[in-house]
């Protein structure tokens, strides 16, 4: 990813951080003492959220350090019933679609299919970004849900979020009458 080392001028450059997913720390130099600048992400891993800007203050000879941590994003996908019983054995598809006419699937645990526990999806989805989740098999006894959207914030914890779509039971009711339509 890249950032933006901001001058007190207001001018700035570009720096490549971590390009190969493997640095952590990076050393910036020639910094002018008793000025201050800012260290600005522009752009954020895939599956981590942006990070906020980072101030440093430039003092003498001493070395600055500042801390800018990308949050990973982790999303669990809940499927269950009106009663909030988990449903099994339904197909769920997700796809990003950020950019609608290059939609991506996004892969699922278990090809999709539903078990009795959500859907944990650590560092997959991306910041900023549009998904759709779709329910493309169902099981008796249960209406199809609807599709549902939702989108990747800009920023964010490590907490997990989870995006439960719910389905509706089928209710059947038999009323026995006679030929008068009379119970």
């Amino acid at each position: 990813y890249q950032a933006v080392i901001v001058r007190p001028d207001g001018t700035y450059e570009y720096r490549d951080i971590d390009l190969n997913g493997d640095e952590t720390t990076h050393m910036v130099q020639n910094f002018e003492a008793d000025r201050k600048y800012t260290v600005v992400e522009t752009t954020a891993p895939d599956g981590y959220y942006w990070t906020a800007d980072g101030d440093v203050n430039a003092t003498g000879t001493e070395d600055h350090v500042t801390t800018m941590t990308d949050n990973s994003i982790n999303y669990q996908i809940a499927k269950v019933d009106d009663n909030g019983d988990y449903v099994k054995g339904v197909r769920l598809q997700l796809t990003d679609v950020t950019d609608k006419d290059n939609p991506v699937a996004v892969e699922l645990p278990n090809n999709g299919v539903t078990t009795d526990e959500p859907f944990l999806l650590e560092n997959k989805l991306i910041a900023d970004h549009k998904y759709e989740l779709v329910e493309s098999e169902y099981v008796a006894g249960l209406y199809q849900a609807t599709s549902m959207t939702f989108t990747v914030p800009h920023s964010g914890t490590s907490e997990v979020t989870t995006i439960t779509m719910k389905d509706v039971l089928t209710n059947v009711a038999v009323t026995k009458v006679d030929n008068y339509g009379k119970p």
